[in-house]
């Protein structure tokens, strides 16, 4: 994303005041790609763009001292969003109550017997819920009928501790419910699948990564497949392998997302260079000896931004492999050595 087609939007500026009586999440993508969720009621907006670190951020976790960069086709719909809850915020201001208060459909409570007890359904109480009252409400054969209820419930499982048996049972249902809805057409999906899929994969062992395999496949109406293979590196960064293409298979689903940088063409593109960027960080966390000739083809591509952001990703599991309290077994660690070598 060049500055030209992007503007800067810093959290003090918006979000401070804006979204007070609202609720918005922010998640890094990949290093410096972020996504703003901002949900009202049953609506969430999604915006994409760009975190810009300071020296300032470095210095401090104020949210405040925090700058984002938007793309410029998405600035006037994410401003738009704004204005609107400015308005509605004065507008609640000049009748006494917050307008938290006027959303009649989410103060609607419906019991239910969740785990064996009942339980207050609206999202405030569903936040209180126990690991094992969510997953039970996940997991519940009719949970599809109430589509808003279960992506609710979706965001809020990605923010909840789930014991390893919960976590056995969950993580093939989200991952199957990214699959089947993969070709929604309706928007509001979008963010529960994406949502589905990072919770599910980090349920993962490398062992039962194959479980990510068909949501690699490009092409749906919801993508999938970038923030899989984001996933897909998370997985070996936590539990690194012992050897050298001990995941072969894996590596091979992965591998044609990590060629894309033998594409001129499409490497200039913003999603693809994200896509090949996050596909070779995968490769070098399951450790496949494919790593080298494809940082190799970065190297020769020429591409000064590509090649310095690549290092800086690997450099960065190096780091995260150093500090872990179990030494990194050797042909892994020398891999990695050698595929930052090729770009320094």
């Amino acid at each position: 994303m060049s500055e030209a087609q992007a503007v800067p939007i810093r959290y003090s500026e918006i979000f401070r005041d804006v979204f007070l009586w609202g609720w918005y999440h922010i998640e890094n993508l990949a290093q410096d790609q972020v996504i703003i969720r901002i949900s009202r009621g049953s609506r969430i907006d999604t915006y994409r763009g760009l975190h810009v670190g300071t020296d300032e951020d470095s210095q401090s976790e104020d949210i405040d001292a925090t700058s984002i960069w938007l793309r410029s086709e998405e600035l006037s719909a994410f401003l738009d969003l704004v204005r609107q809850h400015v308005k509605e915020l004065n507008r609640a201001w000049e009748v006494g109550k917050s307008f938290v208060d006027e959303e009649p459909a989410r103060s609607v409570a419906i019991e239910e017997q969740v785990g064996g007890q009942a339980v207050d359904t609206k999202t405030d109480d569903v936040l209180q819920w126990t690991s094992d009252q969510l997953a039970s409400a996940i997991l519940h054969p009719e949970v599809e009928s109430d589509m808003q209820r279960l992506r609710e419930m979706i965001l809020i499982a990605e923010d909840t501790g789930f014991t390893v048996d919960e976590s056995k049972q969950l993580a093939p249902w989200l991952l199957s419910f990214a699959e089947r809805y993969r070709d929604s057409s309706d928007p509001q999906d979008e963010a529960a699948v994406w949502s589905a899929i990072r919770t599910g994969a980090s349920m993962l062992h490398p062992q039962t990564a194959n479980l990510l395999f068909t949501l690699l496949e490009p092409g749906h109406s919801i993508e999938t497949s970038l923030v899989t293979v984001k996933m897909v590196g998370r997985v070996f960064e936590a539990q690194p392998p012992a050897k050298v293409d001990e995941y072969q298979d894996m590596a091979d689903k992965v591998c044609p997302a990590a060629e894309i940088v033998r594409n001129m063409y499409a490497i200039t593109s913003r999603r693809s260079a994200a896509i090949a960027q996050l596909a070779i960080y995968a490769l070098a966390a399951m450790a496949s000896s494919k790593t080298q000739q494809i940082v190799e083809e970065v190297k020769q591509l020429g591409l000064t931004w590509f090649t310095q952001q690549t290092l800086r990703e690997l450099c960065e599991l190096r780091s995260i492999w150093s500090s872990r309290p179990v030494p990194l077994a050797d042909q892994p660690r020398k891999l990695l050595d050698r595929a930052i070598k090729i770009l320094e």
